[in-house]
């Protein structure tokens, strides 16, 4: 299994992802909503092996300022490896 961080970050418009990807190369995954100009509920963008998600600012859930940052830990295929999804007591094989 192979860990894994994806930085998050809140940015003023649509307008700032444009210009990543313009200045960096970075390649827009997803965008929501898909017609955003200016608000956006969600973005991820990939260099290389890396990944970024990008959103503006919004009231409700976590709340944080332009370049406000968080991320996103996890591990490829942590759930694939526990087929039965009763709680494990020691010495239960």
């Amino acid at each position: 299994m192979t860990a894994f961080v994806i930085p998050t970050t809140r940015v003023s418009s649509r307008a700032t992802i444009d210009f990543w990807i313009e200045a960096f190369g970075m390649e827009l995954l997803a965008i929501h909503p898909g017609d955003a100009t200016d608000v956006v509920d969600h973005a991820e963008l990939r260099l290389g092996d890396g990944r970024v998600m990008a959103g503006t600012p919004r009231e409700e859930g976590l709340n944080q300022a332009i370049g406000g940052t968080s991320m996103y830990r996890g591990i490829d295929g942590a759930g694939r490896h526990r087929r039965d999804p009763r709680p494990r007591r020691c010495g239960r094989r």
